[in-house]
């Protein structure tokens, strides 16, 4: 709830239904090669690192970075609450105030997620750069961006049940120098977007 710097000092494995709770803007989280994973397996409602839309005081979590770790077995491994993210039992309805939703910024790198049922599923940020990034095994997409703006780069994404890459909305998007193979749908599927 606080910004700075924080690390994993080791694996984590978690009862609750979030591993990690983003709750501010400029955090910048340091797994140190460390593994977040729940401790009951196969529940489509867990989450490794939930980042909320806003802090305590309705202000726009934004400018967070993550890197450096492994993600195993999730829900979703990766969430950026959208305006409205009812779908979870502890996300909220924030369309009221959709402005929250567009000024945020996420850096993702060295992360490796598998074997979740979605990937990284990330809601209306307005930059976000995954940089170095393993997708493998998910049951249903790899990484779905809904609207905003994102760049995927020297990445790879594969075995996805259904598509490896999915955008829907936004614009200025880029996918460069990764890799995308034996998904069961489209290799990358863009729906209402510009400027690709």
């Amino acid at each position: 709830t606080e910004p700075g710097k924080y690390t994993l000092e080791q694996p984590l494995t978690h009862q609750y239904l979030a591993g990690i709770i983003i709750a501010a803007p400029s955090v910048v989280l340091d797994g140190q090669g460390f593994t977040v994973q729940p401790a009951q397996q196969g529940r489509d409602s867990s989450v490794g690192i939930w980042i909320s839309l806003a802090d305590g005081s309705g202000n726009p979590v934004t400018g967070v970075t993550i890197r450096n770790l492994s993600i195993v077995g999730e829900g979703c491994g990766i969430y950026a609450e959208g305006a409205d993210s009812s779908a979870y039992p502890w996300g909220m309805d924030h369309s009221a105030n959709p402005a929250l939703a567009s000024v945020r910024t996420l850096s993702l790198s060295d992360v490796t997620i598998s074997s979740c049922h979605e990937g990284i599923v990330l809601n209306g940020q307005s930059g976000v750069r995954i940089a170095d990034v393993t997708v493998s095994e998910c049951s249903k997409s790899g990484i779905t961006i809904n609207d905003g703006q994102a760049q995927i780069i020297r990445s790879t994404v594969s075995g996805s049940g259904e598509s490896a890459i999915h955008i829907d909305g936004g614009s200025g998007h880029e996918i460069t120098s990764s890799t995308v193979r034996d998904n069961a749908w489209s290799g990358i599927w863009l729906e209402q977007v510009s400027d690709v």
